[in-house]
Protein backbone atom coordinates (compact mmCIF):
# COMPACT_ATOMS: atom_id res chain seq x y z
CA UNK A 1 0.00 0.00 0.00
CA UNK A 2 0.93 3.51 -0.60
CA UNK A 3 1.77 6.17 1.84
CA UNK A 4 2.54 9.12 1.79
CA UNK A 5 4.12 12.19 4.24
CA UNK A 6 5.77 15.63 4.08
CA UNK A 7 9.33 16.28 4.64
CA UNK A 8 10.23 19.71 4.70
CA UNK A 9 7.34 20.45 2.38
CA UNK A 10 8.03 18.24 0.06
CA UNK A 11 5.62 15.65 -0.67
CA UNK A 12 7.29 11.94 0.09
CA UNK A 13 5.20 8.72 -1.09
CA UNK A 14 7.18 5.68 1.02
CA UNK A 15 6.31 1.96 0.73
CA UNK A 16 6.48 -0.42 4.24
CA UNK A 17 8.43 1.93 5.94
CA UNK A 18 8.26 5.51 6.24
CA UNK A 19 12.04 6.20 5.34
CA UNK A 20 11.65 3.59 2.25
CA UNK A 21 10.94 6.33 -0.13
CA UNK A 22 9.47 5.91 -3.85
CA UNK A 23 8.91 9.35 -4.90
CA UNK A 24 8.97 13.08 -4.06
CA UNK A 25 7.24 15.85 -4.85
CA UNK A 26 8.46 19.63 -4.42
CA UNK A 27 10.70 22.57 -5.34
CA UNK A 28 13.27 21.64 -2.05
CA UNK A 29 13.43 18.00 -3.43
CA UNK A 30 16.77 17.12 -4.91
CA UNK A 31 16.02 13.49 -7.04
CA UNK A 32 17.31 10.79 -9.37
CA UNK A 33 15.25 7.84 -10.52
CA UNK A 34 16.29 5.52 -12.65
CA UNK A 35 14.24 2.22 -13.94
CA UNK A 36 16.55 1.39 -16.77
CA UNK A 37 13.79 0.69 -19.19
CA UNK A 38 16.49 2.96 -21.88
CA UNK A 39 19.54 4.15 -21.45
CA UNK A 40 21.27 6.50 -24.13
CA UNK A 41 24.77 5.28 -25.50
CA UNK A 42 27.18 5.81 -28.17
CA UNK A 43 25.95 4.75 -31.53
CA UNK A 44 29.74 3.72 -32.09
CA UNK A 45 30.95 2.76 -28.32
CA UNK A 46 27.71 1.70 -26.78
CA UNK A 47 29.07 3.92 -23.98
CA UNK A 48 26.59 5.30 -21.39
CA UNK A 49 26.33 9.49 -22.51
CA UNK A 50 25.13 10.35 -19.11
CA UNK A 51 27.23 8.44 -16.82
CA UNK A 52 30.99 8.93 -15.96
CA UNK A 53 32.56 6.00 -17.15
CA UNK A 54 35.51 3.71 -16.42
CA UNK A 55 35.85 -0.06 -18.47
CA UNK A 56 38.24 -2.52 -19.45
CA UNK A 57 35.44 -4.11 -21.36
CA UNK A 58 33.92 -3.03 -25.00
CA UNK A 59 30.15 -3.06 -24.10
CA UNK A 60 29.67 -2.84 -20.63
CA UNK A 61 26.77 -2.12 -20.94
CA UNK A 62 23.15 -4.08 -22.11
CA UNK A 63 19.55 -3.89 -21.27
CA UNK A 64 19.00 -7.89 -21.09
CA UNK A 65 15.97 -8.18 -23.60
CA UNK A 66 14.61 -11.43 -21.36
CA UNK A 67 14.15 -9.27 -18.05
CA UNK A 68 10.83 -7.65 -17.62
CA UNK A 69 10.37 -4.03 -15.63
CA UNK A 70 13.63 -2.81 -16.91
CA UNK A 71 17.34 -4.06 -16.33
CA UNK A 72 20.82 -2.68 -17.00
CA UNK A 73 23.44 -5.23 -16.94
CA UNK A 74 27.20 -3.92 -16.31
CA UNK A 75 30.00 -6.34 -16.96
CA UNK A 76 33.98 -6.65 -17.03
CA UNK A 77 35.90 -8.90 -19.12
CA UNK A 78 37.94 -11.89 -18.87
CA UNK A 79 41.11 -10.98 -17.67
CA UNK A 80 42.13 -10.35 -14.32
CA UNK A 81 41.05 -7.40 -12.45
CA UNK A 82 39.22 -6.02 -15.04
CA UNK A 83 36.81 -3.25 -13.98
CA UNK A 84 33.73 -0.97 -14.88
CA UNK A 85 32.69 1.95 -13.14
CA UNK A 86 30.04 4.61 -14.14
CA UNK A 87 29.44 7.75 -11.95
CA UNK A 88 26.31 9.81 -12.28
CA UNK A 89 27.44 13.12 -14.50
CA UNK A 90 29.11 13.42 -18.06
CA UNK A 91 31.09 10.72 -19.91
CA UNK A 92 33.89 13.23 -20.37
CA UNK A 93 33.66 15.38 -17.47
CA UNK A 94 34.12 15.27 -13.53
CA UNK A 95 30.93 14.24 -12.36
CA UNK A 96 28.86 16.56 -10.86
CA UNK A 97 27.97 15.75 -6.79
CA UNK A 98 24.51 16.81 -5.72
CA UNK A 99 24.54 15.15 -2.33
CA UNK A 100 25.53 15.76 0.53
CA UNK A 101 24.93 14.14 4.22
CA UNK A 102 25.37 16.58 7.49
CA UNK A 103 26.78 19.52 8.20
CA UNK A 104 30.16 20.03 9.28
CA UNK A 105 32.02 17.86 11.71
CA UNK A 106 28.62 15.89 11.23
CA UNK A 107 26.20 18.31 12.71
CA UNK A 108 22.72 17.92 11.66
CA UNK A 109 21.86 20.07 8.31
CA UNK A 110 18.20 19.34 8.56
CA UNK A 111 18.35 17.92 4.57
CA UNK A 112 17.39 14.19 4.81
CA UNK A 113 18.62 11.74 2.10
CA UNK A 114 17.78 8.47 0.99
CA UNK A 115 19.41 6.46 -1.30
CA UNK A 116 18.18 2.69 -2.58
CA UNK A 117 18.26 0.31 -5.35
CA UNK A 118 17.89 -2.96 -6.32
CA UNK A 119 21.12 -5.44 -6.99
CA UNK A 120 22.22 -8.75 -7.73
CA UNK A 121 25.57 -10.27 -9.48
CA UNK A 122 25.29 -12.86 -11.64
CA UNK A 123 28.37 -14.29 -10.14
CA UNK A 124 29.05 -15.09 -6.47
CA UNK A 125 32.92 -15.55 -6.86
CA UNK A 126 36.44 -13.27 -7.75
CA UNK A 127 34.51 -10.71 -7.59
CA UNK A 128 34.13 -6.73 -5.91
CA UNK A 129 30.93 -4.31 -6.27
CA UNK A 130 29.79 -1.08 -4.78
CA UNK A 131 26.98 0.71 -4.91
CA UNK A 132 26.23 3.98 -3.43
CA UNK A 133 27.06 7.35 -3.20
CA UNK A 134 30.71 8.84 -3.74
CA UNK A 135 32.61 11.85 -4.03
CA UNK A 136 32.63 13.27 -7.57
CA UNK A 137 35.56 11.70 -9.54
CA UNK A 138 35.73 8.60 -8.06
CA UNK A 139 34.80 6.40 -11.40
CA UNK A 140 38.34 5.93 -11.72
CA UNK A 141 40.63 2.74 -11.85
CA UNK A 142 41.28 0.86 -8.59
CA UNK A 143 38.39 2.07 -6.82
CA UNK A 144 38.07 -0.81 -5.87
CA UNK A 145 41.44 -2.53 -5.29
CA UNK A 146 42.57 -5.16 -7.16
CA UNK A 147 42.48 -8.62 -5.52
CA UNK A 148 40.47 -7.99 -2.54
CA UNK A 149 38.09 -5.33 -3.88
CA UNK A 150 38.46 -2.71 -0.68
CA UNK A 151 36.98 0.68 -1.63
CA UNK A 152 39.40 3.30 -2.37
CA UNK A 153 40.18 6.42 0.06
CA UNK A 154 36.64 8.38 -1.42
CA UNK A 155 34.54 9.90 0.29
CA UNK A 156 31.58 7.24 0.35
CA UNK A 157 28.53 5.36 1.55
CA UNK A 158 26.53 2.52 0.19
CA UNK A 159 26.70 -0.75 -0.05
CA UNK A 160 29.39 -3.40 -1.42
CA UNK A 161 30.93 -6.65 -2.29
CA UNK A 162 34.04 -8.13 -1.01
CA UNK A 163 36.31 -10.78 -2.74
CA UNK A 164 36.68 -12.37 0.22
CA UNK A 165 32.90 -12.43 1.11
CA UNK A 166 31.34 -12.78 -2.32
CA UNK A 167 27.67 -13.83 -1.59
CA UNK A 168 26.90 -10.77 0.96
CA UNK A 169 26.23 -7.84 0.56
CA UNK A 170 27.78 -5.05 3.16
CA UNK A 171 26.88 -1.72 4.31
CA UNK A 172 30.03 0.28 4.50
CA UNK A 173 30.83 4.26 4.49
CA UNK A 174 34.51 6.37 4.78
CA UNK A 175 35.51 9.71 5.20
CA UNK A 176 38.51 10.03 3.27
CA UNK A 177 41.99 9.92 5.26
CA UNK A 178 39.71 7.53 7.65
CA UNK A 179 39.61 3.43 7.91
CA UNK A 180 36.06 2.50 5.70
CA UNK A 181 33.56 0.96 8.56
CA UNK A 182 31.67 -1.64 7.67
CA UNK A 183 28.68 -3.71 8.50
CA UNK A 184 28.72 -7.00 7.86
CA UNK A 185 26.08 -9.78 5.98
CA UNK A 186 23.84 -7.31 5.60
CA UNK A 187 22.13 -9.17 2.96
CA UNK A 188 23.06 -12.86 1.95
CA UNK A 189 23.25 -15.17 -1.28
CA UNK A 190 24.07 -11.85 -3.71
CA UNK A 191 22.92 -13.42 -6.86
CA UNK A 192 19.41 -13.08 -5.57
CA UNK A 193 17.36 -9.62 -6.41
CA UNK A 194 18.15 -7.59 -3.31
CA UNK A 195 16.41 -4.00 -2.48
CA UNK A 196 19.73 -2.20 -0.64
CA UNK A 197 18.64 1.41 0.97
CA UNK A 198 19.50 3.94 3.65
CA UNK A 199 17.83 6.96 5.21
CA UNK A 200 19.92 10.02 6.70
CA UNK A 201 17.28 11.79 9.21
CA UNK A 202 18.76 15.34 8.25
CA UNK A 203 20.21 14.91 12.36
CA UNK A 204 22.80 12.76 13.06
CA UNK A 205 21.57 9.22 11.94
CA UNK A 206 21.80 6.89 8.94
CA UNK A 207 19.70 3.84 8.88
CA UNK A 208 20.21 0.93 6.38
CA UNK A 209 18.04 -1.24 4.92
CA UNK A 210 18.15 -4.26 3.32
CA UNK A 211 14.86 -6.08 1.50
CA UNK A 212 13.05 -3.38 3.31
CA UNK A 213 14.13 -4.26 7.10
CA UNK A 214 15.49 -1.83 8.77
CA UNK A 215 19.37 -2.99 10.81
CA UNK A 216 19.89 -2.86 14.22
CA UNK A 217 23.28 -0.77 13.55
CA UNK A 218 23.25 2.42 12.47
CA UNK A 219 25.93 5.00 11.53
CA UNK A 220 26.46 8.04 13.04
CA UNK A 221 27.53 11.16 11.28
CA UNK A 222 29.55 12.75 13.70
CA UNK A 223 31.68 9.73 13.66
CA UNK A 224 35.38 10.69 11.87
CA UNK A 225 34.73 7.73 9.45
CA UNK A 226 31.29 9.47 8.06
CA UNK A 227 31.60 11.11 4.84
CA UNK A 228 29.83 14.49 6.56
CA UNK A 229 29.78 17.38 4.79
CA UNK A 230 31.15 16.00 1.30
CA UNK A 231 29.59 16.52 -1.86
CA UNK A 232 28.89 13.19 -3.98
CA UNK A 233 27.17 11.64 -6.48
CA UNK A 234 25.62 7.98 -7.40
CA UNK A 235 27.87 5.41 -8.47
CA UNK A 236 28.14 1.99 -9.70
CA UNK A 237 31.12 -0.15 -9.37
CA UNK A 238 32.49 -3.70 -10.54
CA UNK A 239 35.75 -5.35 -10.44
CA UNK A 240 36.07 -9.25 -11.15
CA UNK A 241 39.06 -11.25 -11.45
CA UNK A 242 37.33 -13.36 -14.57
CA UNK A 243 34.48 -12.01 -16.68
CA UNK A 244 31.44 -10.69 -14.09
CA UNK A 245 27.75 -8.85 -14.25
CA UNK A 246 26.45 -6.81 -11.89
CA UNK A 247 22.27 -6.02 -12.66
CA UNK A 248 20.58 -3.09 -11.43
CA UNK A 249 16.65 -2.87 -11.71
CA UNK A 250 16.46 0.34 -10.40
CA UNK A 251 17.99 3.12 -8.91
CA UNK A 252 16.56 5.95 -6.22
CA UNK A 253 17.95 9.22 -4.57
CA UNK A 254 16.25 12.17 -2.75
CA UNK A 255 17.60 14.88 -1.20
CA UNK A 256 15.07 17.27 1.03
CA UNK A 257 16.75 20.58 1.08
Amino acid sequence: MLHSRYINGALAYWDTHPCRIIDAVGGSVTKYINHFTHMPLDDTTHVPGDWRWVSDQADMITLPASLTGGVMNMAVGAGGNDETYLQLGGAAVVTNAPYIIAGAAGAANTYPVYFGARVRVMEAAAISAFVGLSAEGSAAANFLTDATGALADKDLIGFNLLVATPTVWNATWRNAGNAAAIITSLATTATSWHTLEFWYDGATEVTFFADGVPHATTALTTAVTFPFNEEMAPILALKGQAAKNLQVDWMRVFQFN
